[in-house]
């Protein structure tokens, strides 16, 4: 792997870890995990989102490997930073490696609080679709927990491979809720940009990250790097910096990984420009919290041709089984 300085323009790679354990439990290419471990095996800190419990997502840190798996997989909520970056600051300041991974607006925020360049930081954001609101989160919990209390949440299981991915619950009963990302009101609401906050509407920081590396799903591997699909997942990941491509490449032998061209244009692609408001947004939260999800329900109903299509999916699966 070189390390190719384009101007303005990020170098870009197709990556998955070759073991296989990682890979299946993290969202796409486990690409996190794995820098995360080789942090911590320098003594070093790592900063990252987890459930608490109440199942809503905090910042937190890990310094054992036994401390990282909670830190892995997407959590599509806002976590709550707390105060991880006074945390970090402190151990930047005793000369501790410290990787700091977040929404492309909290790395922002994190910079802007040091205030000066460490280079004993390491800063991961991720091709980011915006965070809902908690207000919907928690009536979303309200009705998981009518039966049971809860056990686990994984925002991306991939029983049925990453890019079929689905929300999966599991209760203290020893049932399990497990939705597709098309049937789950939660996950739906989510991607139709129902109840994203405010400010991801308007957000500008991601088309200028500033963070050392971005992590993100390769959905596009069929067309950009077709050998390097793999049906637990595949990451993309832009290397922002010198000491991004640092990183990278301190990894490099644990990794299937291939460098893919992209013009500026298909990188800002890729980041993306602030989500689409929908046209009922601010009718969302004018209504009871309770009714909320059911707003947004009945307006991000797939069509029939989508139904019918997972139904004949899912019944194959089956029958291939």
């Amino acid at each position: 792997m070189t390390n190719m300085n384009l101007p303005g323009i990020p170098s870009a790679y197709a990556c998955y870890a070759k073991n296989m354990e990682i890979l299946k439990r993290s969202s796409s290419g486990g690409l996190f995990y794995l820098l995360g471990e080789n942090v911590i095996k320098k003594n070093g800190v790592v900063f990252g989102a987890r459930f608490d419990e109440h199942w809503e997502v905090v910042h937190d840190k890990a310094e054992k490997m036994d401390e990282l798996s909670q830190y892995m997989g997407s959590k599509y909520l806002q976590s709550k930073i707390g105060d991880t970056y006074i945390l970090a600051e402190k151990y930047l300041k005793f000369g501790r490696l410290v990787l700091f991974s977040g929404t492309p607006c909290q790395i922002a925020g994190l910079k802007s609080f040091l205030g000066v360049e460490y280079g004993n930081l390491l800063t991961i954001d991720l091709l980011c679709h915006g965070v809902p609101s908690v207000v919907a989160w928690r009536e979303y919990l309200k009705k998981i927990r009518r039966k049971s209390s809860i056990r686990g949440v994984n925002f991306r299981d991939k029983k049925n491979g990453w890019m079929d991915f689905s929300l999966k619950i599991e209760l203290q009963n020893g049932k399990i809720y497990q939705k597709t990302k098309e049937t789950d009101f939660f996950m739906r609401g989510f991607l139709k940009n129902s109840f994203l906050r405010p400010s991801c509407y308007g957000c500008q920081i991601k088309k200028n990250n500033v963070a050392d590396i971005t992590l993100g799903d390769f959905w596009p591997v069929f067309v950009k790097c077709p050998e390097m699909y793999n049906p637990m997942g595949t990451s993309i990941v832009l290397v922002n910096s010198d000491k991004g491509m640092r990183a990278l490449q301190s990894i490099e032998d644990q990794l299937e990984i291939k460098k893919v061209d992209f013009t500026e244009e298909q990188i800002q692609t890729l980041l993306k420009a602030p989500q689409m408001k929908p046209a009922y947004r601010d009718e969302v939260f004018e209504r009871p919290s309770e009714d909320i999800l059911e707003f947004c329900r009945k307006r991000t109903v797939p069509p029939y041709a989508k139904i019918l299509k997972r139904k004949i999916k899912t019944e194959l699966r089956g029958f291939i089984k």
